[in-house]
């Protein structure tokens, strides 16, 4: 991996950005190599590139996430650089003979950090709540306020299909996730307060009362079906559309989608 960057779409940040550059490839020059008979294996440097992933075709390979770069990790809310070289893996060479002339390709993005959907019910209320996507430079977010994504969630019930062989989801609303609004610390209130408010941008939630959950079920006659619900994060576009994930589903560029979550039982 020679360099990244954060994706400028999610920072909204246009200029300013130092320049990353490419790292070098870590190996020795040579300029002169002495190598003597009944010399020992040297397989030198081959460490200092990543081997791609096999596959079960003997011509495709996977790119793998860089070194000390989790799946999980703010960094992949970017764009990448890499460097491929075929070469002579696993077999005795130099450090300038074990690899060809470089490929240089630029603007690669990994999949982005899985998102989580968050549901709590309640008696009277039913709360989704899901984190905006985060990217990072250099340990630092450069993540906008208010965040330049959105999240939308959306409220499926489960019902069996007519031969009872499986069940489906009949979605029954979609309702956008409202990021927190920026707070101001009272006075005598601890640094925990602080830190809590501060927290611009983070989690955004949204909510749906009992008796709306009561009457979209009672229209389409589901009586008391179990519920689930999943949140799906948006790109923004030339122009926000009022229901990116229902009525306008299919012109607004999707970044991530959670999984499917089961709404618990009120308690």
């Amino acid at each position: 991996m020679l360099a990244s960057a954060p994706d400028p779409v999610l920072t909204d940040i246009t200029e300013g950005l130092p320049d990353p550059g490419d790292l070098p490839l870590p190996i020795d020059p040579e300029p002169i190599r002495r190598v003597v008979p009944g010399q020992g294996d040297d397989r030198a440097r081959q460490q200092a590139m990543q081997p791609l992933l096999p596959t079960t075709s003997p011509v495709h390979f996977l790119l793998p996430l860089p070194p000390g770069i989790g799946p999980e990790d703010p960094a992949l809310f970017g764009f990448f650089a890499y460097e491929f070289r075929l070469g002579r893996f696993g077999t005795w060479n130099t450090a300038q003979g074990f690899a060809v002339r470089a490929l240089r390709v630029a603007g690669l993005q990994h999949t982005p950090p899985p998102l989580a959907c968050g549901v709590s019910r309640s008696k009277g209320r039913l709360t989704v709540s899901a984190a905006f996507a985060d990217p990072v430079r250099d340990g630092r977010s450069l993540r906008p306020s208010p965040p330049v994504t959105e999240l939308w969630a959306l409220l499926y019930a489960q019902v069996h299909q007519a031969d009872d062989a499986d069940r489906r989801n009949i979605l029954l609303s979609t309702r956008r996730l409202e990021p927190p609004k920026r707070g101001r610390v009272p006075k005598g209130r601890g640094p925990l307060a602080a830190v809590d408010l501060a927290r611009t941008g983070a989690d955004g939630r949204t909510d749906w009362s009992s008796a709306e959950i009561t009457t979209s079920l009672e229209l389409l006659t589901l009586g008391h079906a179990p519920l689930s619900c999943l949140v799906v994060e948006t790109l923004p576009g030339e122009a926000p559309y009022s229901d990116p994930v229902s009525r306008n589903l299919g012109y607004e560029r999707f970044l991530r989608t959670s999984p499917l979550t089961a709404v618990p039982a009120i308690c």
